[in-house]
């Protein structure tokens, strides 16, 4: 109190580390905190501080529940070069828009931001031309109707983050665009023909909602390709099965 009496603004920043743990050679503990009641401080001192000091921004944890967010609060997610890489918490004191935004920079430093006052789309419909996978961030916000709304797109499944569109979107950090050159049921020997139809030489796998091995497969369809073109291969899981999309990235 007596520190917080001549200040004008706060940022905390809780450890999420568990302080007890040994440390790793750099210093940091190798447990991971992840209930926010044992941060320390915990949230909820955090949040009775917040109340006294609205001119107050806190660092949290990326998969902080939303509804431990304060109503009040407007509480933004940054990616950097396709990694998620923190969240913030901003009290009324900075008279931001009580919600949700999302910031995403790219690996040229260009940014995009996008938040919760804009409209949304709850559309769901087919794999069409292109598919859209949105930036860490604006998954983690629950932004992805709200970036559906903004570049005409659907999603594939109401469940997972892909989006899709018959028209190429203008480029942005907030998602990265594929153009899809086929779709079918995820089967390793027909996937595998489809990559050397198409004539790949290296293949990047990626998924949403499919829960088996990445690495073990994406190892299992390297062997032997002998093309010239880097291709993606996008699982996703719709419906009650899983699709491979194989596409060719175009950002």
């Amino acid at each position: 109190d007596f520190v917080l009496a001549d200040v004008d603004a706060v940022f905390i920043d809780p450890a999420r580390r568990d302080a007890a743990a040994a440390r790793s050679i750099d210093g940091r503990s190798g447990n991971r905190v992840t209930s926010p009641s044992d941060w320390s401080p915990s949230w909820s001192w955090v949040c009775e501080l917040g109340e006294r000091m609205p001119r107050m921004v806190a660092k949290v944890a990326p998969g902080i529940d939303h509804a431990l967010l304060p109503n009040d609060s407007h509480t933004t997610w940054f990616a950097l070069r396709g990694t998620l890489v923190e969240a913030s918490v901003w009290w009324p004191g900075f008279e931001l828009t009580p919600g949700r935004s999302a910031i995403a920079v790219n690996r040229h430093g260009d940014f995009a931001e996008i938040d919760s006052t804009a409209d949304v789309s709850d559309a769901v419909g087919a794999v069409s031309r292109f598919v859209l996978d949105p930036a860490p961030s604006v998954t983690r916000s629950g932004l992805v109707t709200t970036l559906a709304a903004q570049v005409g797109a659907h999603r594939v499944d109401p469940n997972i983050g892909y989006l899709s569109c018959e028209d190429e979107p203008e480029d942005s950090p907030l998602f990265t665009t594929y153009e899809v050159i086929s779709v079918a049921p995820l089967d390793e020997s027909a996937l595998r023909a489809e990559l050397l139809r198409v004539g790949a030489r290296d293949v990047q796998v990626t998924a949403r909602g499919y829960r088996g091995d990445i690495d073990a497969l994406t190892k299992t369809l390297k062997k032997g390709l002998s093309g010239d073109k880097v291709i993606s291969v996008l699982l996703a899981r719709i419906g009650d099965s899983t699709s491979a999309i194989v596409a060719q990235r175009l950002n």
